[in-house]
């Protein structure tokens, strides 16, 4: 059939009814001059001519067409090759790769083309070509006339070649360059600087969601529309987009354009939303579309973690002893939820109450925990608190099938526990966890695997963090006030120095460091601490630090306990762009992978090759920066006073902890100096494709003429820089900057406290999106400090710079 139709347009420009294919000297015969007279000023096929009639109807010019080659098609000489088209006119396509294999039943992966004439069909590359129908189509076979639809299953480079159907002609095939690609986010919010969009996973109301189509420079039709839906699990072709919550928005091809500037505030926790961009705006999803949402959702809108849940709470008190004595906080009925629940066990600190946690207990509880807040053994010290911890925790699991008439028994999972302490409770669930992953303690009814999460609030350090206040490989989480006058975090006394406990755990580390709160502000009647001590500085109060504290606990239990990873983002995104809904005061966020895990490829993290031109890693370091100082970071002397002689001046996150004491690294630039330290990359990370982000810690050194000089924010410029010698730079600003420390003073002469670490983490698509740059190939990372990188003044201190690949956090 395709050979027939083939030649009937051959036949159909030959009055003489003979094929020329048949014959390659056929000889033309003369043009009927007659025909023009009847046909004034049009184009006509006469045998192998195509002629031109004059207004006159006089021949104005013939033309002989090639047999072999071309046919006259309307008065022209056109190729015999089959004519393709694009909806929207491009001529060449880009499609997303679609992992699970091309399909008809997954349009948004798919580029559809109109095929007018049969052809033989051909691809080259990853491309894959299908029917109508959905089928594949074999290299070689000859397809009829109508719709085809390109896809790809692996990226790369890559044609669809149509040639002329068996015995039409002999032209060379049309050829159609297709380009796959992996599918990039098209929800992202724009930033005021290079890269220019960031695609993080969770917006709150404060942001406007944007759709980038920068990558779809092929396309051209311009009736292309975004719309903003919520996330379905089941996307199939012709989906109707009428639940939209924003669109149809006009989006300009090739470009990054707002979608969504009404954010809303009044969601769950996590909202998911998917993105569509509707090509031909015909409100639905079709092929050729685009659909960011298949494999989970598009983006998710952080709603206000402070508010209740949507579980009703109830709460009493079980005591089978007096330091067995606690108040248990749970949903009610517990069969609201689906499933056992996690465990929460808050301890508190020396002269605390066990009922002055009812703010934790009941947020908890109304999403989906149950709670049990018990009597702690603190005047003797954090042993006997974490002894006290261990028998509560032992005691509730035991008394479950009757406590109460039973109502929890069989709706509490004894094998994901988190214990919270506060003070020297904070310090004592650390040491607790210690003694049951060493086998020093083995309670009856659960063990070291069972728990899942360790939190201190403001601990204290009276036992040796390298020997019993370890939290090992377990999920640890440091929540402190700057503002403490109790368990103060300053230089002065090792005792209080709880940045100390996160140096020594191996597992995934999270803090969140509330500028202005005091100790007694995580509990609902403490004394205000902050009055016993001097030194000056601003007070959030209780209430706004409880909305801290509910807002990032909520987010550390919900990403470790019911698998909602985007809330990690509130840890490891800087504050100062991104916190959560509800929380408005100044933090200093913190999240670090666990060590040896295959997830992170440390460059340099200053634990090993004590000499500053080595990296930990083995690889060179060099600075065009004078005063670089590599060593423990430990405050020399109990005074916050500056000290030219003291880099490390405000450093509290070691005390005389011997080798294993935390190490980091300090530069400091003035004014017009500006310079660079340069770290080798290892071979183990030089090729960054498929790694997700470039991370490091900084803070601003306390109380340094250039910190009171520059008195704000700090940010500098971080590069790749690849084999080639070409250097891409990020001024990590745009995602955020590091804190100046809290306005404090006290311990010497100055304002400031101890130096508040910041992560800084900047995603490999922002390097990349610098076409310039080989991602194959990055052997160094470079830090640029100065005016023309960022602040034009500063000292920070650096730790743990590397290179983090995707991967769950924990649990």
């Amino acid at each position: 059939m395709a050979r027939t139709l083939a030649l009937a347009l051959l036949l159909a420009c030959h009055r003489d009814g003979r094929d020329p294919t048949d014959d390659p000297t056929t000889t033309v015969l003369p043009p009927d001059p007659t025909l023009c007279a009847d046909h004034p000023g049009e184009q006509l096929c006469d045998g192998l001519n195509a002629m031109t009639c004059s207004d006159e109807g006089v021949i104005a010019s013939v033309e002989v067409c090639d047999p072999k080659a071309t046919v006259c098609l309307a008065g022209a000489c056109e190729s015999c090759a089959p004519e393709v088209t694009i909806p929207g006119g491009a001529s060449e396509l880009i499609v997303e790769v679609d992992a699970a294999g091309p399909s008809i039943d997954r349009p948004w992966r798919l580029r559809p083309v109109v095929l007018p004439q049969p052809a033989i069909v051909e691809v080259t590359g990853p491309v894959v070509l299908l029917g109508e129908g959905g089928a594949p189509i074999a290299d070689g076979a000859t397809v009829d006339p109508g719709t085809l639809y390109v896809g790809a299953a692996a990226p790369g480079e890559g044609t669809v070649r149509f040639g002329p159907a068996e015995g039409a002609c002999e032209a060379s095939p049309r050829e159609l360059p297709v380009t796959a690609i992996a599918p990039p986010p098209l929800a992202v919010r724009s930033l005021d600087g290079f890269p220019w969009v960031e695609a993080y996973d969770v917006f709150t109301s404060r942001d406007t969601v944007s759709v980038d189509l920068t990558a779809f420079v092929d396309r051209t039709d311009p009736q292309a529309v975004a719309y903003v839906v919520p996330h379905r699990d089941d996307w199939a072709a012709g989906d109707a987009l009428d639940d939209a919550v924003a669109g149809p928005v006009p989006v300009s091809l090739g470009e990054v354009t707002d979608v969504w500037d009404d954010v809303p505030a009044d969601v769950p926790p996590l909202q998911p939303y998917d993105l569509v961009v509707d090509f031909g705006d015909d409100g639905t999803l079709d092929a050729g579309d685009l659909l960011d949402g298949a494999e989970g959702p598009a983006l998710y809108v952080g709603g206000d973690l402070t508010a209740p849940g949507p579980y009703p709470v109830t709460q009493d008190e079980l005591s089978s002893g007096y330091w067995t004595t606690m108040v248990v906080y749970w949903p009610d009925p517990p069969t609201v939820v689906s499933g056992a629940m996690p465990l929460v066990v808050i301890s508190h600190g020396n002269g605390h109450d066990y009922t002055w946690y009812d703010y934790l207990g009941r947020h908890f509880a109304s999403y989906g925990f149950v709670v049990i807040s018990h009597r702690n053994d603190t005047q003797p010290g954090p042993i006997t608190a974490s002894a006290t911890t261990r028998q509560n925790t032992d005691a509730f699991l035991a008394a479950l099938p009757q406590a109460f008439g039973g109502i929890l028994d069989g709706h509490v999972d004894p094998h994901r526990i988190a214990w919270i302490g506060h003070s020297r409770g904070g310090e004592g669930v650390v040491i607790a966890y210690n003694d049951v992953v060493t086998g020093a303690e083995r309670p009856a009814n659960f063990t070291a695997d069972d728990i899942v999460l360790v939190s201190s609030i403001a601990p204290t350090v009276f036992e040796d963090p390298m020997t019993r206040v370890s939290p090992h490989e377990v999920p640890y989480h440091l929540i402190a006030g700057s503002r403490d006058g109790d368990v103060t975090g300053g230089v002065d006394l090792d005792l209080v120095q709880y940045f100390r406990i996160l140096q020594t755990a191996t597992g995934p580390t999270a803090v969140t460091y509330v500028e202005g709160a005091d100790h007694n502000d995580f509990n609902c009647c403490g004394v205000n601490d902050a009055n016993f001590t001097s030194g000056p500085g601003p007070i959030i109060g209780r209430e706004r630090a409880q909305q801290a504290a509910k807002s990032y606990f909520l987010a550390l239990l919900e990403a470790t306990f019911h698998g909602q990873a985007p809330m990690w983002e509130y840890f490891e995104r800087a504050p100062e762009r991104f916190r959560p809904e509800g929380v408005d005061l100044v933090l200093a966020t913190q999240l670090e992978r666990a060590d040896g895990g295959a997830d992170k490829i440390v460059i340099d993290d200053f634990q090993s090759n004590p000499d500053a031109a080595v990296s930990s890693s083995g690889g060179a370091v060099t600075s065009t920066l004078p005063g670089l100082a590599e060593g423990v970071m430990d405050d020399r002397n109990t005074q916050l006073t500056h000290d030219p002689s003291d880099p490390f001046n405000g450093m509290s996150q070691a005390h005389n902890d011997g080798a294993g004491a935390a190490r980091g690294l300090v530069v400091q630039w003035g004014e017009g100096d500006d310079g660079l330290v340069e770290f080798e990359v290892p071979p183990a990370g030089r090729d960054v494709r498929g790694l997700e982000a470039l991370s490091l810690r900084a803070a601003q050194s306390t109380r340094h003429p250039n910190t009171v000089a520059l008195d704000g924010m700090l940010s500098f410029g971080i590069a790749l820089v690849d084999g080639a010698g070409h250097v891409t730079e990020v001024d990590h600003r745009v995602y955020g900057g590091i804190p100046k420390p809290y306005a404090r003073t006290g311990l010497g002469s100055g304002t400031g406290w101890v130096n508040e670490f910041q992560t800084i983490r900047v995603p490999i698509a922002a390097f990349t999106a610098d076409p310039a740059l080989d991602p194959s190939d990055v052997v160094a990372v470079r830090l640029l400090f100065g005016s023309a990188h960022g602040s034009p003044l500063g000292q920070v201190g650096l730790d743990d710079l590397e290179l983090v690949a995707p991967g769950e956090m924990c649990c």
